[in-house]
């Protein structure tokens, strides 16, 4: 039988510029790189489909408010590539601009949304955003895309997160995750005032997880529990291109640069599955909450 080799996937981060100010970005230190320039873009394009992948997903900072975002889309698909986008979904709040770009034929919008009303959202973005990221899912739904959004979990955010899947079920999206929090830029900075306690946050997830369509990320299975282990989102395999510049995969960088596991997570039946936590959280919090599962050993006699 011939070995299946993965799909590999190119993420390029167009830039760092966005327009929301989130308490949490892990990216707020890259801001003043700026962007890449149209010429720049193309050729981390053009370096993806060399290497033989499938999908690019533009991210960033914030990709759609790119005066040159619709050709660089619009690039990707020349090149035979599927496209995916990060966002905030803000800028989709306009709606001949949702449909520009829904026309291309983009594979999956990713929105980002914090909250489940407007003033919650406001104190994890530091702008008035709710409104116009509802309006953009809203407007994306209608022109028939396929929708997942994302939500980084807080400790302003964390007992409303069954309320936030429950509005977003509404909208009849394809898909709800919640990630843990990355502690590097603002989330690292912000780290006592906006990241919480992997326990505390743990019975709020559960309260959440109570539909197939739901999905967690970045919290080590053990403080969840082998019970939700179904609602961990498969980290995908990705290549990333940071300012063009063709970096390690996603799994590489984060087990060097990120991921911390105790020693005692080897003993974890669920440990190659695991995400860990990161490193920066370990340090801080120390490793008490977390415990290795093991499968009970039936005793023959």
């Amino acid at each position: 039988m011939q070995k299946k080799h993965p799909v590999k996937v190119a993420e390029i981060k167009l830039g760092y510029e966005c327009n929301n100010n989130c308490i949490f970005c892990l990216n707020e230190h890259m801001k003043p790189r700026g962007r890449l320039s149209s010429k720049e873009a193309k050729k981390a394009i053009d370096k993806a489909k060399f290497a033989k992948c499938k999908t690019v997903i533009f991210t960033g900072g914030e990709p759609s408010i790119r005066p040159d975002f619709p050709e660089l889309c619009s690039y990707v698909k020349k090149q035979g590539l599927e496209i995916e986008i990060q966002t905030n979904g803000r800028k989709f709040s306009e709606k001949e601009f949702a449909k520009k770009i829904s026309n291309i034929g983009i594979q999956l919008f990713v929105v980002s949304i914090h909250a489940h009303n407007a003033k919650l959202h406001k104190m994890l973005t530091g702008t008035d955003s709710f409104n116009e990221t509802i309006q953009g899912i809203k407007n994306l739904a209608l022109l028939g895309n396929k929708i997942v959004s994302n939500t980084v979990i807080t400790k302003q955010n964390m007992k409303n997160l069954r309320k936030i899947a429950e509005m977003l079920l509404e909208m009849n999206i394809a898909g709800i995750q919640f990630t843990w929090p990355e502690a590097s830029g603002a989330a690292l900075t912000n780290f006592e005032t906006a990241v919480p306690k992997l326990s505390q946050a743990a019975p709020f997830v559960r309260e959440a997880l109570f539909e197939e369509r739901i999905g967690i990320a970045g919290m080590p299975i053990c403080t969840i529990g082998k019970e939700f282990e179904k609602f961990y989102a498969v980290r995908q395999e990705k290549i990333d291109f940071d300012f063009g510049k063709v970096c390690k995969s996603t799994k590489e960088r984060r087990k060097k640069e990120r991921v911390g596991k105790p020693a005692f997570c080897s003993e974890c039946e669920k440990n190659m599955y695991c995400d860990g936590i990161c490193k920066q959280y370990l340090k801080k919090n120390g490793s008490g909450e977390l415990n290795p599962i093991h499968s009970k050993r039936i005793m023959h006699f």
